[in-house]
């Protein structure tokens, strides 16, 4: 049977059959939660590209996409509620759980590039303008967040990646609160009009909840990376013929 396409709104890698068999299992989860991640990046690419130059079938791409995210939010998480609900190791337990909460953070992150994509419809419907230095700003948090995306859904050491991690969270949050505060400074010089400065200062804070996000993520894909390994099949009774151990 061909898979389903990867933006369709259906289930691509998680499949009921396979919730005896531990490898499967735990794979699937993890590409299903991939999947929904690079839906989100994406999304993000187009909300940015709307933003800058409105484009109504891109709007509407990232709406479909949108409702994807949403199926696939709360599908994994059924999914792995009903897992749950047998008996496992409590370290099993806690790797899916993690993924439970990764989903969740997706989930949310394409709320705030939704956000985003409305904020450019309403740019264009009110035919509203930004000064050069706030597009020059956006710039710089643009590459940060992609940055900060590349960084998650990669595989590379967990000492490296904790330490960019830090250093782009950090560079985000600063660039961002002096963002506001040249911003405010514009306003009150008269350079932005007031309903530009609204949209602007919207448009940061989606900016900051994806990048907090994006920051949790990271954790949460070390953490389950960092907890487990697949080392072999063992049946126990009434657990998973799972084994895991420590990397």
């Amino acid at each position: 049977m061909k898979d389903a396409p990867m933006d369709s709104m259906s289930l691509r890698y998680i499949k009921p059959k396979n919730v005896h068999d531990a490898n499967l299992v735990l794979t699937d989860v993890r590409a299903e939660a991939d999947r929904m991640l690079n839906i989100s990046l994406k999304n993000y690419y187009l909300a940015i590209e709307c933003f800058y130059y409105y484009d109504d079938n891109k709007h509407r791409e990232i709406l479909h996409n949108e409702e994807v995210i949403n199926y696939l939010n709360s599908h994994i998480t059924k999914y792995i509620i009903d897992l749950l609900s047998e008996a496992m190791d409590d370290q099993v337990a806690s790797y899916f759980t993690g993924y439970m909460r990764i989903v969740r953070d997706i989930e949310r992150i394409g709320d705030h590039i939704k956000n985003i994509a409305e904020f450019a419809e309403i740019n264009e419907e009110r035919k509203l303008t930004f000064s050069d230095q706030c597009y020059e700003e956006l710039d710089v948090l643009n590459k940060s967040l992609l940055s900060f995306y590349d960084l998650v859904t990669k595989e590379e050491d967990r000492f490296i990646r904790r330490s960019k991690a830090r250093d782009l969270d950090l560079s985000i949050s600063s660039n961002i609160e002096k963002y506001r505060d040249l911003h405010l400074d514009r306003m009150k010089d008269g350079i932005c009009n007031p309903e530009s400065g609204l949209v602007y200062e919207k448009t940061l804070t989606a900016f900051e909840r994806i990048s907090a996000y994006l920051r949790n993520i990271g954790k949460l894909k070390m953490w389950v990376r960092k907890i487990f390994r697949i080392h072999g099949n063992t049946k126990r009774p009434g657990s998973y013929f799972l084994v895991f151990c420590f990397i």
